[in-house]
């Protein structure tokens, strides 16, 4: 499905929420955990398509509205999953980082990292249907199931490296100390189509418990390595699966 196809089905849903013929449209509100699962939370830096990604939040909105078909309706929704890099693997991923950028004169070098934060931001916009059932007059029963089209943000990671550096001259080495060397790791935006399904418990009409599994498929975000001081920068590219489960607790209105 190409991204034209999603924007379309988005603009007939919202066609849809905006006539007459329907009941009033519901919104939800919802924050809660988004939790990495499979290759996504894995911090193995030797397999593909691992993010080490750690527990995180999400906040989120959702639109709804019912269907003249006894259960069913559509909804529209948009949630902001935040998750920070295991630190272990932020430290496997500076030094992979740093591989063959060093001046090739360089016989050995000891390395001490100071790596900051490196986060996921993912936001996934999604569509489908949800069925709704009472189990009594305070309690109902939502399931749902729709396409998801995400968009993942890798922020930027800095890392401050001190080394020694050894160089072979004649019959020995010489020593060069540096101190506090500078990189900056960057990525564009990616994005790719998924899916989504869920289901949680509607207490009075007024608030929500749910738990929701984000299949947001392979992302290949493209990025760069600069050194500060010279400016020298090669091209890097990450390639990302993303599966998130997330509990949240929902506002309805």
């Amino acid at each position: 499905m190409s991204k034209g196809y999603f924007i379309l089905t988005i603009l007939i849903v919202f066609s849809v929420y905006s006539t007459d013929v329907f009941s009033q449209v519901g919104m939800k509100v919802h924050v809660g955990s988004s939790i990495p699962i499979s290759k996504f939370e894995s911090s193995e830096i030797n397999e593909e398509n691992t993010g080490g990604g750690a527990v995180g939040l999400n906040i989120g909105l959702q639109l709804t509205q019912s269907l003249p078909i006894n259960n069913l309706g559509l909804f529209v929704g948009i949630d902001f999953l935040y998750n920070r890099t295991k630190s272990g693997l932020r430290n496997e991923l500076a030094k992979k980082s740093k591989e063959d950028i060093w001046d090739a004169r360089i016989y050995y070098s000891s390395y001490d990292y100071d790596v900051s934060l490196n986060n996921y931001i993912n936001i996934p916009i999604s569509t489908g249907l949800y069925f709704f059932k009472k189990i009594n007059n305070r309690v109902s029963l939502k399931v749902e199931t729709g396409l998801v089209y995400n968009f993942l943000k890798i922020t930027d990671m800095k890392t401050t490296v001190s080394r020694d550096e050894y160089y072979f001259e004649g019959n020995g080495f010489n020593m060069k100390n540096i101190v506090d060397e500078r990189f900056k790791t960057k990525f564009d935006f990616a994005s790719n189509f998924g899916y989504k399904v869920g289901c949680g418990l509607i207490f009075n009409e007024k608030t929500s418990v749910a738990i929701n599994y984000f299949a947001l498929g392979k992302h290949d975000a493209d990025g760069e390595i600069s050194r500060l001081s010279d400016g020298y920068t090669r091209e890097w590219e990450r390639s990302l699966k993303v599966d998130i489960v997330s509990l949240t607790i929902g506002l309805m209105f």
